[in-house]
């Protein structure tokens, strides 16, 4: 009698557990589109709010700063806040136009955040690049070489010098796939870069 129960009883278990694990496979996410066939789709992004962590460190020091980065068809406001030499830094424009404004409510005038920074602030920081390489995507018209990683996604970046790490990504609601931290490496220079928001439009 004691064995038919305990058969009976291990039977209903293994049933159920099977049930169990095939109800947790089901709900797990399917993977995103491999990056060679998400890029097109990427490319769309061109508006977004974007709030991060910056770690910058070069041969002389090493820097946090916090990053508000809003985006719309080009036109950018970056705000950087931390030490960098200078306090909080707005940096506003377009390709070929842009004002840098420091905390003294100094302002910079130069065609690229990238010469307004190292004017102002003696760092250099690839800000035009990243505006495609926040996506995973390779600046256009520039060479570059790419490795991928297991899943498809892209997991380093060499271009325009910079060598870039892909270290995790994050899948939002409409199965877009993007970068949520990320590791830019130049010689001399050390950015470790976290998105903590990113909300984009397409």
């Amino acid at each position: 009698m004691f064995i038919k129960y305990f058969l009976k009883t291990t039977v209903v278990c293994m049933v159920a557990l099977c049930l169990f694990s095939c109800t947790t496979l089901s709900k797990q996410p399917k993977p995103g589109k491999p990056w060679t066939e998400a890029k097109a789709d990427i490319s769309h992004i061109k508006n977004w709010d974007l709030v991060a962590s910056m770690s910058v460190q070069n041969k002389q020091a090493s820097q946090i700063v916090s990053v508000k980065w809003q985006e719309r068809a080009r036109h950018f406001n970056i705000q950087l806040s931390g030490p960098l030499g200078l306090g909080a830094v707005r940096i506003k424009g377009r390709p070929g136009e842009v004002t840098l404004t420091r905390s003294n409510k100094k302002i910079h005038k130069a065609a690229t955040a990238q010469a307004l920074l190292v004017e102002a602030t003696g760092w250099f920081l690839p800000v035009e690049n990243l505006y495609y390489w926040i996506r995973s995507l390779p600046v256009p018209s520039q060479a570059y070489d790419q490795t991928l990683d297991e899943a498809g996604r892209l997991r380093i970046l060499k271009q325009d010098g910079w060598e870039i790490h892909y270290l995790d990504y994050h899948k939002y609601a409409n199965g877009v796939i993007l970068p949520r931290k990320m590791l830019l490496l130049y010689p001399g220079m050390r950015i470790k870069l976290v998105i903590s928001k990113f909300s984009f439009h397409m």
